[in-house]
């Protein structure tokens, strides 16, 4: 019957693994409920290749990325000594090693790329909203470094109303639910700017981590603004256009007309007061013929 190996918390005796003696104080090590390295140099879960896995402490400080706890475990005893145990078979893992890192490297080049910005907040106890990783992005949006930002709260960026509703949204993320929404923030010079935020909720390590997507809304609010300028202007100026409709209460003798308050009024002065026509006075043939017939048959001999 083939020797059961030992995993890194029976080694180690940090007594983090699920159920064990420090779990409930410092957490669940990640290492011990990482299903996906099951079996892997015949430990249970991620316990004999937990320098795979990311967030492990093994009796100091949390470890952060795969990468920088990779360059500390290299030293640790227990790597050497599941190395040293599994000899030419230890190289068998050397290729998820490789796959893990260059899927680390691909996703932190996305990340700090990304145009819009990218943080990852906690979403639990007393330092929910903290900020745990930050891109280059949101720090020059807010006008901040990186470093600023990883030690401040998400709500020192948002405005009082904003950072009141704060609570608010991360119960609803713990729920369950993704939140996209426009509020406001503050860059380190005191500005203020808009930002639509998409964000929810994601666990790592058996901790909940709220993943937000910034992104600046300035130009598009401005755009807004000027699009409804614009209406508003043409709806003034659609005010402002007069039109006739309707039936002209009119005298069949006088020829004045009736206005809404009951007045007669002539015609011209009518039409000039509702719309934007304007009149000038002369005299048909048929007036000036009955008026001064003289002038008339003059005025017909010089046509």
């Amino acid at each position: 019957m083939e020797k059961r190996k030992k995993n890194c918390w029976e080694i180690k005796g940090c007594g983090r693994e699920l159920g064990g003696k420090n779990a409930k104080e410092l957490g669940v090590c990640p290492a011990s409920i990482h299903r996906r390295l099951d079996g892997v140099h015949g430990g249970k879960n991620a316990g004999r290749a937990c320098w795979l896995v990311a967030g492990t402490m093994c009796a100091r400080p949390v470890q952060g990325t795969f990468a920088q706890e990779y360059r500390d475990c290299l030293q640790c005893d227990f790597y050497k000594k599941v190395k040293k145990e599994e000899g030419l078979d230890f190289k068998m893992t050397l290729g998820i090693e490789e796959m893990l890192l260059e899927s680390e490297n691909r996703y932190r080049m996305l990340f700090e790329r990304a145009g819009d910005a990218i943080f990852i907040l906690d979403a639990e106890g007393e330092k929910a909203g903290q900020i745990v990783a930050v891109n280059q992005a949101a720090a020059e949006m807010h006008g901040y470094t990186v470093d600023e930002l990883l030690a401040m709260n998400i709500t020192e960026l948002d405005m009082p109303d904003a950072a009141k509703e704060a609570p608010g949204r991360i119960e609803r993320m713990l729920k369950g639910e993704w939140i996209k929404t426009e509020i406001t923030h503050r860059r380190k010079d005191g500005t203020i700017f808009p930002v639509e935020i998409s964000t929810g909720l994601f666990e790592f390590g058996n901790h909940k981590y709220i993943l937000a997507f910034d992104r600046d809304i300035t130009e598009r609010k401005v755009n807004e603004q000027e699009r409804e300028k614009l209406i508003l202007e043409l709806q003034g100026a659609l005010d402002k256009i007069k039109t006739l409709r309707g039936l002209l209460p009119i005298c069949a003798w006088c020829k004045k007309i009736r206005d809404d308050k009951g007045y007669w009024k002539k015609v011209e002065t009518y039409i000039e007061e509702h719309s934007d026509a304007m009149f000038t006075h002369g005299i048909c043939p048929e007036c000036l013929k009955r008026i001064s017939p003289e002038l008339s048959d003059n005025s017909l001999k010089n046509d």
